[in-house]
Order: C-alpha cells, then sequence, then structure tokens
C-alpha cells in the first residue's frame, strides 16, 4: 500500500481522488505527521458538523498543509453559552415569541432582571 494509499484510507471525506493524488504527488507530505494530524482533526466539532458536510476536499487539505495545523482549544468568554434547543426554552418561557437566539437571550435578561 503506497503513502497516498494509506492517507486516502485514513481521510474522512473520500471525493476528488485524482486531485488529491496530484496534491499528494507534488507536495510529498510526510505520511506519519499526515496520519497524526488526521488522527484528531476528525474528531475536530468543525468536521463532525452537520454530517461532516464541512471537512474540506482531500486536496484543499493538502494544498493547505492541513498536517500542519493545531488543535483548535475554545477560551471561555465568561458569557454563559445558548442552550442547544433554544427555541424550546423559549416556548417554555415566553410563547415562542423569539424569532433568533441573540433576541432569546435579551428576553431572557428581561425576565431575570425584572425577577429581582
Amino acid at each position: 500500500m503506497t503513502d497516498f494509499d494509506q492517507f486516502w484510507a485514513a481521510y474522512p471525506k473520500r471525493v476528488a481522488k485524482g486531485a488529491a493524488y496530484k496534491a499528494w504527488v507534488k507536495l510529498k507530505p510526510p505520511l506519519a505527521e499526515v496520519l497524526a494530524a488526521l488522527a484528531w482533526q476528525v474528531n475536530q466539532p468543525g468536521w463532525l458538523k452537520d454530517g461532516g458536510q464541512w471537512v474540506p476536499h482531500a486536496s484543499t487539505w493538502l494544498h493547505s498543509w492541513g498536517w500542519q495545523d493545531e488543535p483548535f482549544h475554545p477560551v471561555a468568554t465568561g458569557r454563559p453559552r445558548m442552550p442547544h434547543d433554544w427555541r424550546s426554552e423559549c416556548a417554555a418561557t415566553h410563547d415562542s415569541r423569539c424569532t433568533n437566539a441573540t433576541f432569546h437571550s435579551a428576553k431572557m435578561a428581561e425576565q431575570a432582571e425584572a425577577q429581582s
């Protein structure tokens, strides 16, 4: 099995193989580094989002030297995160009048201030 074949087997979005192969031949990336990077990148939120819809094509990943990327660690901002299902919370607390998460957050803050 060639280095490219090993890369192709490990890459989660197997489309445009010819373009990926051309990029591989041109760049000659170090297989060990490539596989090590893919081991953690396949679990990144951006790559898991929407069933992997946002995983770049292999040729794009290679051309951008994706194996040299560093893990993303979100920094806490101190702001509370929106509940995943803010619409249910909206329906339960103020009759589904919110049009988006930002409006809902403001509405919740108003209610909390009114109750204090």
